[in-house]
């Protein structure tokens, strides 16, 4: 019994010293100016900040081509289009609206999937800060040769200090990481 409690605090001591490292190394929000990439790779979600912060790359010219990934069945490309306040003709032009992926899994292959058909060898991923290193792992897995830049958009709680004051955003934080964590433990399995 007593090395059973040893090894359960062992492992609760780990978890809680990676989740410290896992919040200390999230990317800093839109950091990165005068980006190019063949491709601008939004993953949905963050109550539209993601796909503002696409769509102003896209008009600021940093890729020529938008993917956004996720787009539920029942969303239109009207919704899409006033979500992200873009132009219509750029978005005529430039913008594909992914409608197969229903997770993180999901966005790596359609993103994927869209890059290999577009001959890309470098993508701008949007997505939120605390959804970046796991849709990272997974998208270096599918797109190992590509050159990935993390552009990440704030979480929809705002600053990080919030999040440490609220158990809601914390625990939603604590989801990520323990999903980053599966996410890392499958890709060393299947590799």
């Amino acid at each position: 019994m007593r090395y059973l409690a040893i090894t359960a605090a062992a492992v609760a001591a780990l978890w809680v010293a990676g989740f410290g490292w896992f919040l200390a190394t999230l990317p800093a929000w839109e950091t990165s100016q005068h980006l190019k990439a063949d491709g601008l790779a939004v993953l949905t979600g963050g109550q539209g900040t993601r796909i503002k912060a696409g769509a102003r790359l896209l008009a600021d010219g940093a890729a020529p081509r938008m993917l956004i990934s996720g787009v539920g069945p029942d969303v239109s490309d009207g919704e899409i289009m006033k979500i992200a306040r873009a132009e219509p003709s750029l978005f005529g032009c430039c913008v594909a609206l992914g409608r197969e992926a229903a997770s993180t899994i999901g966005n790596a292959h359609e993103i994927a999937a869209w890059a290999g058909a577009h001959d890309m060898n470098s993508l701008i991923v949007v997505t939120s800060d605390y959804h970046m290193p796991r849709s990272l792992a997974l998208l270096r897995d599918r797109l190992p040769d590509a050159d990935l830049v993390a552009y990440p958009t704030s979480a929809p709680w705002g600053s990080r200090s919030i999040a440490w004051a609220r158990p809601r955003y914390m625990f939603r934080i604590a989801t990520e990481y323990n999903k980053y964590l599966a996410t890392r433990a499958r890709l060393a399995i299947l590799s």
